[in-house]
């Protein structure tokens, strides 16, 4: 029998129900997190509510919401608002309409990544801090060309379509790109592509995500 006095408990098993042992509390900390994330998500989707209009105005400004420092002096709130933001990425997924809001420096909409955290992007784009994803689409599409030897442009196409995937995108682009070439008679091709990922992915260095293995199997026999 267990005797008449104090039994510790753990506050994970607390806050587990009462019929796996515990006593159904509420566990604050992960309750805490949740809520963080909840208002990250308001502020990087661009909220129409005050409180986010009044963030980008007063915190924000012109910097980077996922690069930007954690000031020296800011509230509480804030402070763990930042901190929270690894976290939050995880569970935050971009899906590009027009681009119209997304910075294409600072924000995570390429695969996850923050561009401007990568020296090779900035090297190999070397656009203006202020660039938006708009930029970089025509008409709505993402697109490609196809070069000969001298840099001459021999097909300009729009193949990749309006993917929720970035990196999807990127490899239909350079699908159908292969295609042209086989339709212009060339053999010998040398794919480049904005992402750097999906240059990796075909140079063997990254195992493709399961989403995208076939395209890359249909772009390996177009290359061979």
């Amino acid at each position: 029998m267990m005797e008449k006095r104090m039994h510790h408990a753990s506050k994970e098993v607390m806050a587990l129900t009462k019929c796996q042992g515990g006593l159904n509390l509420l566990d604050l900390k992960t309750w805490n997190k949740a809520a963080y994330c909840g208002l990250i998500f308001k502020i990087v989707s661009h909220d129409e509510g005050l409180w986010v209009k009044w963030v980008w105005e007063h915190n924000i400004q012109n910097k980077g919401f996922w690069s930007m420092k954690v000031p020296s002096e800011c509230s509480w709130a804030w402070k763990n608002i930042l901190n929270m933001r690894d976290i939050a990425k995880k569970f935050i997924k971009y899906i590009i309409s027009n681009g119209e809001m997304t910075s294409f420096w600072f924000d995570p909409w390429c695969n996850g990544e923050v561009l401007w955290d990568n020296s090779a992007a900035r090297v190999l784009f070397q656009l203006p801090p202020g660039t938006k994803v708009v930029e970089l689409i025509d008409n709505g599409k993402w697109g490609g060309v196809v070069r000969d030897d001298n840099s001459n442009v021999l097909l300009a196409y729009m193949g990749a379509g309006k993917e929720r995937s970035v990196l999807v995108q990127e490899l239909k682009a350079i699908l159908v790109g292969l295609r042209g070439c086989r339709i212009l008679g060339k053999t010998k091709v040398l794919v480049a592509a904005d992402s750097l990922l999906a240059v990796q992915i075909l140079q063997n260095k990254l195992k493709p995500p399961w989403y995208c293995s076939n395209l890359v199997g249909e772009i390996k026999h177009h290359q061979a």
